[in-house]
């Protein structure tokens, strides 16, 4: 009986050698790019991209976005319905509305949205036999030319509200409302970051980006990986930036001119906001909407570009300011309490408010509102 013989496998052409080597790189790195997207999603170090550009003015939050905040402890951030850092909202109610404007410290991406201040406020009204409502429109970074935008783009139109309060954060909110103020105190700019230009108007900056970086970014809407890999880059970026601006700014101190040309800068900026504050209201009065101010003091080893004496000129014509427009103005600080025991820590330096810190910002606000008896009126007939 004969062997059947086994046929020798024939060689691989260089055309399919080519190719299974293509195909096993692709499956390859298929295999390393999932894994590190898991890794990274699964660790809690990296998320897609939670922002995005409403009406290519507007760096806000994506809506219903989560991701992991690691900067100061560890918290899970769920945005609402509209990408803010609060509960679902809709766009009327029978409730009396507050909405609260401001930037990372309202924003409170650090603690959970149940221990948020405005979450604290709500609550205490609500307890109180108050129906009302109060909603959070934080945005880490924003500055007050942002706030007023946020208003008049995204909110005007989109939600019925009573009662506006715009919070002002003294450690950096007046350095960061100008351009010139913004880069003078050793801070590059920011793409599409909102500033007063020159003349004192309102405009958005934007940097000239090459396509394929705009590509890439596209890409980290849906990858968190990618996302992680473009942020850390653009940090370095950043602090590249910053190194060689502060470079230029220390070659500078020599300069007769240099100390002027700073306090100038901060003139403008302290004189620009609050002619933007007065605007803004005259308009909600036009609209019989309530407007107030509630100024939150720096951290101890923060302050306000190392100018206090800016800082409380500011803080002293927005007082008179208020009296004479008949606009409340809270100046809130707390001498009462340890640093520790109501910001967050970053390496040597406090950080934002923790969860003590949000509650007692928010019955220092509480107390505030109530001191008048008329906020908030029993029925909606009785607004302003």
């Amino acid at each position: 009986m004969k062997k059947k013989l086994i046929k020798p496998m024939k060689k691989m052409s260089l055309r399919q050698k080519i190719f299974f080597s293509g195909l096993s790189l692709i499956v390859l790195s298929l295999v390393l790019f999932l894994t590190g997207e898991w890794a990274i999603r699964a660790s809690g170090w990296g998320s897609p991209r939670h922002q995005e550009l409403y009406e290519d003015t507007l760096l806000k939050g994506k809506p219903n976005a989560q991701y992991w905040e690691l900067a100061e402890g560890r918290n899970r951030v769920i945005l609402n319905n509209w990408g803010f850092h609060d509960w679902d909202r809709n766009p009327r109610s029978e409730k009396w509305r507050t909405l609260v404007l401001g930037d990372s410290f309202v924003a409170g991406m650090q603690v959970p949205t149940s221990d948020l201040m405005t979450t604290r406020l709500e609550e205490a009204f609500q307890e109180a036999g108050q129906s009302a409502e109060v909603i959070n429109a934080g945005v880490p970074g924003a500055n007050t030319p942002y706030e007023y935008m946020l208003w008049k783009k995204f909110f005007e139109d989109r939600i019925e509200v009573n009662q506006i309060i715009l919070c002002i954060y003294l450690g950096n909110d007046l350095a960061n409302n100008t351009k010139a103020l913004h880069q003078l105190t050793g801070r590059p700019l920011l793409n599409y970051g909102i500033y007063f230009n020159e003349a004192g108007e309102i405009e958005t900056h934007r940097l000239m980006v090459h396509p394929f970086q705009e590509f890439v970014r596209g890409l980290t809407r849906y990858s968190a990986l990618l996302n992680f890999i473009y942020t850390r880059l653009y940090l370095l970026k950043q602090a590249g930036e910053k190194s060689a601006l502060s470079d230029y700014l220390e070659g500078r101190k020599q300069d007769p001119g240099f100390r002027e040309e700073r306090e100038e800068a901060w003139e403008e900026s302290k004189g620009w906001t609050l002619r933007l504050i007065d605007r803004w209201a005259g308009e909600l009065k036009r609209q019989k909407i309530q407007f107030r101010v509630v100024l939150i003091s720096a951290p101890p080893n923060q302050d306000e570009g190392k100018n206090l004496r800016a800082v409380l000129r500011f803080v002293s014509e927005l007082e008179v300011w208020g009296e004479r427009a008949g606009v409340p103005v809270l100046n809130m600080s707390f001498p009462d309490y340890r640093p520790e025991d109501i910001y967050t820590k970053r390496g040597k330096t406090y950080g934002h408010f923790n969860q003590t810190g949000h509650t007692v910002a928010a019955m220092k606000i509480y107390r505030w509102l109530k001191q008048d008896g008329k906020w908030p009126p029993s029925e909606k007939k009785d607004l302003v």
